[in-house]
């Protein structure tokens, strides 16, 4: 099965403290822990929101293409920054057969 186009958005929120540029790494995984592919890893930009004082926040946005999946199940995001595990994202897989339309005789 291939997923032909998906998408993944984290929304990272902290504290003016940790302002700045973090290295972060996504990792798409099966139920068995299996990477299925390359881990990404990008450099994020935390800023400070113009009116929050205390408050520093930034995104990831990941789109993927053409994802291949062995069988239905189980699969997450997991996520990680400078080492440390911040998150996942689980979501299941179903394999949905679609019928071929009725030819009238």
């Amino acid at each position: 099965m291939v997923h032909r186009d998906m998408s993944l958005f984290v929304h990272f929120e902290g504290t003016i403290a940790e302002k700045g540029d973090h290295k972060f790494s996504v990792e798409l995984r099966d139920r068995d822990g299996n990477r299925l592919m390359p881990v990404f890893e990008p450099t994020v930009k935390i800023a400070n929101p113009p009116g929050l004082h205390d408050i520093a926040a930034g995104g990831l946005l990941l789109k993927l293409m053409d994802v291949p999946f062995k069988k239905a199940g189980q699969y997450e995001f997991v996520i990680f920054t400078e080492g440390r595990f911040v998150g996942r994202v689980t979501f299941s897989v179903q394999k949905i057969v679609i019928a071929p339309p009725v030819q009238d005789a």
